[in-house]
């Protein structure tokens, strides 16, 4: 054993928990660092908060001479520890005369502040706190080499670390990320550095982010010989480590990993390995992980672009290398260290046979390439030399021999950092980036359905104690509008009276919705009634939004003017705003028309805001089996393989057959401790993680003791609702084992069950459950080999050998067509088309036909969606091309002549929006040479108040021959809402079978057998339905005639012919 170790490691815990006093009160730190003494004994040690997978989590690592210990946590209240809290234990593994604990807190919720504290049998610390970000936009630092004991007095080395920190703290008091690029001390395995690099007393309130330095990573010196091994790991607890099992960019240090905070990518990446190819597989695993974000950082030790005698031949061979993997990858920027000057360079642009770069100056919008950020020493322990400029002509800006820090601003399309000199507060350098191209603002979800709220007085009539038109048991965030030919009275309905005294009081009538909790808000529609509904009543003058944390202080968000209809009975007041909003409570303010006293209110909707490049794909986490019989799923070190994606995909696409996605559901024996979070959690796509445990977001829990269906029924169940029947044929349920908790097993079993009435329902199969400790879930399938038509499905999970089942997911799979299996093949997927009607202003269409393909690129509307869905083409009456033909129209070239008979337009209904329709008619004409047309037929659309997307389907027989299709589509409102045209062609025709006279045992030839099977067939002996077969003399009887002559057949006397 290394007597050395074990020496530091014992001096080490006679450390404090190394924040737990002032800073650096009575601390000596002894020079050189390796007979490091520590002022105060303590059974805890080296305690270090690094970041988490994302920013809802915070890792931690500490030392004790115990080995059981866990850490308690909760939303800050006070100065004292709250009474309730959450408990994480810690896995503790050995050390040198210690034990080294980890630990993991989750679903830390943003903009908030929490405490925290460690416990080792009876030690309990002090209480420490850190505080979260925003949910969109964030702010971090970024530091270069702390390198405590690079001048050989640790003590000092110490202290202006700390002068580092607490210049953080003191002038960007939100941050709560803290980045390094490496040599946080300067001899890997020296205690004493790493106690002086922890020691600051702020530095608990951040989530590090550490980086493997040269000085971290085993190696010998004359001072220690036998530095063979480094305790980077021992101190740092690091997420996203492993790709099925295995770790990339390995040294004795450490190894590659990363994280995401919001929209950003963190990839910390291992200099010291020069496996150039292992790096890139793990900068292409997480970069496809994570397909949503919009910047890319990439963090390292090493500097490729820096400005001091470090220049050389090893430097140009990193640029070679590592550059074309960044470009590949879209890496907007690259933070290091090592060279203990600052430097920023021009961006860098590589190619395949080198690179280049331009001067943008301080800023620059939509760049091509990179840049390189090269941070100076955060605690002056080592400084060095800037190189000729003639050697640099990369150099943007460069500085020496001053202690830095850089701050970090973060927003959907922009990153800006400024550069400080710590020690005399003076602004180094500062830079932005803008992305413009290709940014647009999806607007997610609506927050407000089903939410509370609150409303002032409505109308009461004269003399009456009730309102007269009452919301009807919550309408306002039920998701559900006034039919477009409503009038007044509709349940949909709610009434404010100008008169009121209430309204006279404040100007205006209002509703409040609490959304549960804060939301990045980008949008606001509320449906209101018009004069259509009846003489009395208009549309409200305007509404204004404003937003709230605490339900007292309003921040207005945005106003409009609604104006009234005479067609619609309601007509949505829509509010978009360019820059987002963060509130909980939402208060709609209306304000009367001049000509009316009443105002109409029928729905109030919330939609959070999501900023994302165009052409990004938005899918949803999935894992695939690597398969041992075992289960669907393993973990990362048992080799599942984890695509990370979000927001799922609807129906179309043909490799996600999923129909469950994002679909309604009801479930039965909810544990409530355990809830489903915002009711969409079991259709949301996203598996468990492959280390989750039973707390984890993603499950849903149900206990045999929380609910009265489980002795009622004997089981659990999860209802799907479908929207409309599909051909099912492959079930998934994704659901906990005994890896998640000691309380949790997974289900003995899993029945499926289908129906068309959610009444009536069918058995489709069972599947049998083996739980495992060995992966955190499972996927339990059923596939069927014959599909069965459904809309409703229900799961029901029997129990195996606990009381609880977990469950994060359920689908429900369409069959595939399959050649033999009669069904059509889609002759219109994929071909070219061309369009007339679409609306445009100023040659820009309102809502567009995306990349001329969505069309025919095989993709509905989901059911839920809104008429400005990227789903939907929007044709109008108004269009110049529609009034000139008299409708819209989409004619696609099939690429050669078929014979087609069915021909499909996938359309939006009432559903969208007030104001839009289902088309009034389809008419389909087809032609062989795009000039002569001939009429098919026409379909009449399915119109809907409830789901947003239907078809006009036309059948028609015989088939007819066709290589263009044109649809004309007639419009019943000005919009006409498209999404698909689909063109099938027809079945082969079956051919007749043919039937041979006499041949009665069907073998194609007139034999004995016959005449004897016809003998008796005439004496009832024999049965035989088919008069062509038997009637010989074709008289239209069974008689003894046919029995002679066809012996005569077959004895060659007689001619059938």
């Amino acid at each position: 054993m290394n007597l050395k170790r074990i020496s530091l490691i014992a001096l080490a815990l006679i450390m404090v928990c190394t924040t737990c006093m002032g800073a650096f009160a009575s601390i000596d730190f002894t020079i050189g660092g390796k007979d490091a003494q520590y002022a105060i004994l303590g059974e805890q040690a080296g305690l270090c908060m690094t970041v988490g997978s994302d920013e809802t989590e915070r890792n931690f690592a500490w030392y004790s001479t115990h080995d059981t210990g866990s850490i308690e946590y909760a939303l800050r209240d006070g100065d004292t520890f709250p009474a309730t809290y959450t408990t994480v234990n810690t896995i503790a593994s050995p050390a040198a005369n210690s034990y080294v604990h980890r630990a993991t807190i989750y679903d830390l919720k943003p903009d908030s502040e929490y405490v925290y504290r460690i416990k080792n049998s009876g030690k309990v610390s002090q209480n420490y706190y850190f505080t979260t970000d925003s949910a969109v936009e964030f702010e971090f630092v970024f530091a270069g080499d702390p390198q405590i004991g690079a001048s050989y007095n640790n003590t000092r080395d110490g202290q202006n670390w700390g002068k580092t920190v607490d210049f953080v703290k003191n002038n960007f008091p939100e941050i709560s990320l803290f980045v390094s690029a490496g040599d946080q001390v300067n001899n890997g395995n020296d205690e004493g550095e790493y106690g002086a690099f922890l020691s600051p007393s702020n530095l608990p309130t951040y989530a590090l982010a550490p980086t493997v330095g040269n000085h971290e990573d085993g190696y010998a010196t004359d001072e220690y010989p036998d530095l063979t091994y480094s305790i980077f790991t021992e101190h740092y607890n690091l997420p996203n480590r492993y790709i099925d099992g295995k770790l990339y960019g390995k040294t004795t240090a450490g190894s590659d990993y990363w994280y995401t905070y919001n929209n950003a990518l963190f990839i910390h990446i291992n200099t010291n390995n020069r496996t150039f190819a292992e790096h890139e597989a793990f900068i292409k695993n997480a970069v496809e992980s994570n397909p949503n974000v919009t910047w890319k950082f990439i963090v390292q030790h090493f500097a490729f672009f820096g400005s001091h005698y470090f220049i050389g031949e090893t430097i140009e061979t990193y640029r070679l290398n590592y550059g074309p993997i960044y470009q590949k990858y879209g890496i907007d920027m690259v933070l290091n260290g090592h060279e203990h000057d600052q430097v920023r360079s021009h961006m860098i642009n590589f190619t395949d046979s080198g690179y280049s770069h331009t001067d943008v100056g301080n800023s620059v919008t939509d760049p091509t390439g990179m840049f390189f950020l090269t941070a100076c020493s955060s605690s002056s322990s080592k400084f060095y030399t800037l190189e000729d400029a003639a050697k640099t002509p990369h150099i943007a800006f460069k500085d020496a021999n001053k202690q830095t820090v850089t701050h970090c601003q973060v927003t959907a399309n922009t990153f800006k950092f400024t550069t400080y000199d710590v020690l005399n507060n003076v602004v180094l350098d500062t830079f932005q980036i803008t992305k413009t191209k290709g940014i647009s603002n999806a607007y997610d979800t609506n927050v407000a359905a089903g939410k509370t709220y609150t409303n002032d007085p409505l109308y009461i009539a004269s003399g009456g104690t009730t309102p007269k038109y009452p919301d009807e048991g919550g309408t306002m965030t039920d998701g559900k509008y006034a039919p477009v030919d409503a009038i007044y009275k509709d349940e949909a309905f709610m009434a404010f009276y100008k008169q009121d005294d209430y309204y006279k009081s404040q100007g205006y009538a209002s509703i409040t919705v609490d959304l549960g909790k804060e939301y990045d808000l980008g949008r606001f529609v509320a449906q209101v009634g018009t004069t259509k509904a009846t003489s009395g009543v208009k549309a409200p003058k305007s509404m204004s939004v404003y937003v709230s944390n605490d339900n007292s202080t309003w921040t207005k968000a945005g106003e409009t003017e609604i104006h009234d209809s005479a067609e619609d009975s309601c007509v949505p007041a829509n509010i978009s705003l360019d820059k987002s909003v963060k509130g909980r409570y939402v208060q709609y303010r209306f304000v009367a028309n001049d000509n009316s006293v009443f105002v109409m209110v029928a729905e109030v909707e919330a939609y959070t805001a999501h900023t994302h490049v165009e052409g990004e794909m938005k899918v949803v986490r999935t894992a695939t089996a690597t398969g041992d019989g075992r289960s669907e799923s393993r973990c990362t070190q048992c080799g599942m393989v984890v695509n990370y994606e979000i927001t799922p995909a609807f129906n179309n696409d043909p490799n996600n057959r999923n129909r469950a996605l994002s679909k309604s559901y009801t479930t039965s024996g909810f544990a409530a401790k355990y809830p489903d979070e915002n009711g969409t959690s079991l259709t949301d796509g996203v598996y468990a993680p492959a280390d989750a445990i039973y707390s984890d977001t993603t499950y849903a829990g149900f206990s045999k003791s929380d609910d009265t269906f489980f002795a009622e029924n004997g089981y659990f169940a999860v209802t799907l609702d479908l929207k409309q029947t599909y051909m099912l044929d492959k079930f998934v349920t994704d659901v906990a084992t005994a890896y998640a908790t000691a309380g949790v097993k997974a289900p003995g079993s899993v029945e499926f069950y289908v129906s068309n009435d959610s009444t009536n329902w069918t058995h489709a199969g069972t599947t049998q459950v083996t739980d495992t400790t060995e992966v955190s879930h499972l996927l339990v399938t059923l596939e069927l080999e014959k599909g069965v038509t459904a809309r409703y499905v229900q799961y029901r999970y029997f129990l195996g050998a606990g009381n609880m089942v977990w469950v994060a997911e359920v689908e429900a799979h369409e069959a595939m067509p399959s050649e033999d299996s009669g069904e059509k093949t889609n002759l219109a997927y994929g071909k070219t088309y061309s369009t007339k009607g679409i609306y445009t202003v100023d040659g820009v269409a309102t809502y567009p036909d995306e990349n001329g393909k969505s069309l025919t690129d095989g993709k509905d509307a989901p059911y839920n969606a809104k008429y400005n869905d990227v789903a939907f083409t929007g044709f109008n009456k108004s269009s110049s091309e529609y009034t000139a033909q008299g409708y819209a129209s989409i004619t696609v070239d099939l690429g050669a002549e078929y014979k087609v008979d069915e021909f499909v337009t996938r359309i939006g209904t009432a559903a969208l929006s007030s104001g839009i329709y289902a088309p009034n008619s389809v008419s389909v004409y087809v032609s062989t040479d795009n000039a002569t047309w001939t009429a098919a037929g026409t379909a009449i659309p399915v119109e809907s108040y409830e789901v947003s997307n239907s078809h006009a389907t036309l059948l028609i027989s015989p088939a007819v021959t066709a290589r263009y299709v044109q649809f004309r589509v007639l419009g019943g409102s000005n919009w006409m809402m498209i999404s698909e045209v689909e063109v099938y062609e027809a079945l082969p025709e079956e051919e007749e079978p043919t039937v041979m006279k006499g041949d009665l045992n069907n073998n194609g030839e007139i034999d004995s057998i016959d005449y004897s099977l016809l003998k008796r067939l005439y004496f009832g002996g024999f049965a035989c339905e088919d008069p062509d077969v038997y009637d010989i003399n074709n008289n239209g009887d069974m008689d003894s005639i046919d029995y002679s002559l066809l012996k005569r057949v077959y004895f060659g006397v007689y001619s059938l012919n």
